[in-house]
């Protein structure tokens, strides 16, 4: 996992804004999940799929501050939905950085690339921060937004259903049986992969501006790597 600390520099040169960016390494653990900017809300999506949402279960966190979250069931997800579900945390380690800087940067919004069920994404917005959650997989973005209800930060979370690559293009998304976290792109098309769409980060960053954004991205060897500005 990468958390990366981005801010403006104030000097003005020539109508531009220079940019400077600082970069925490914290880990390189899991899979970058690359998905597309939907064009539809997630509000208008078959009744099957909102059928899925509305079975999912819910358990609180053990964190500091505490929220609802939606998992998938162990069978389907058995680490990170697992580790959820038996101590209520994901990545301790992590987590400690990843919280010291949003108390840190009070004001800074979150980029949370490959969100899942929303365990970042959910935790920065409890603790007050604006959050734009980049996730391939419906089934996980409506467990997010479901839980996103629960815990009123409706407001704070905008969800965008699409991918980070270093190019915008069309990518066929792969499931790992057993392992929702280990969802990744191929150019290839297989019978049982999902076309997506991928965006670069500047997309992202326009959606909506601050003083500072942190980006949290999983990132996979095999998965195309997130561009730079």
């Amino acid at each position: 996992m990468l958390v990366f600390n981005k801010f403006r520099d104030k000097t003005l040169k020539k109508g531009f804004l220079k940019l400077t960016c600082s970069f925490i390494l914290l880990c390189i653990y899991s899979t970058i999940y690359l998905v597309h900017v939907t064009e539809h809300p997630i509000e208008d999506i078959a009744a099957v799929i909102i059928e899925d949402d509305n079975s999912s279960f819910c358990v609180r966190t053990r964190t500091l501050p505490s929220f609802d979250i939606c998992p998938f069931k162990p069978e389907e997800d058995v680490y990170v939905s697992a580790g959820l579900i038996e101590k209520g945390i994901w990545e301790p380690d992590i987590l400690t950085i990843f919280q010291q800087a949003l108390r840190i940067h009070p004001n800074a919004t979150i980029i949370d690339i490959g969100s899942h069920v929303g365990f970042y994404s959910l935790l920065s917005a409890k603790m007050g921060h604006d959050v734009i959650a980049v996730e391939p997989y419906i089934r996980c973005l409506l467990r997010l937004r479901k839980a996103a209800k629960m815990n009123e930060l409706d407001n704070k979370i905008k969800i965008v259903e699409s991918g980070a690559s270093n190019d915008r293009n069309f990518y066929y998304m792969y499931f790992k049986k057993g392992n929702i976290g280990g969802t990744y792109l191929r150019e290839s098309e297989s019978a049982s992969s999902v076309r997506v769409k991928t965006v670069i980060l500047s997309d992202l960053i326009s959606i909506k501006e601050r003083r500072t954004l942190i980006i949290k991205a999983d990132a996979g060897k095999k998965q195309r790597q997130f561009s730079s500005l």
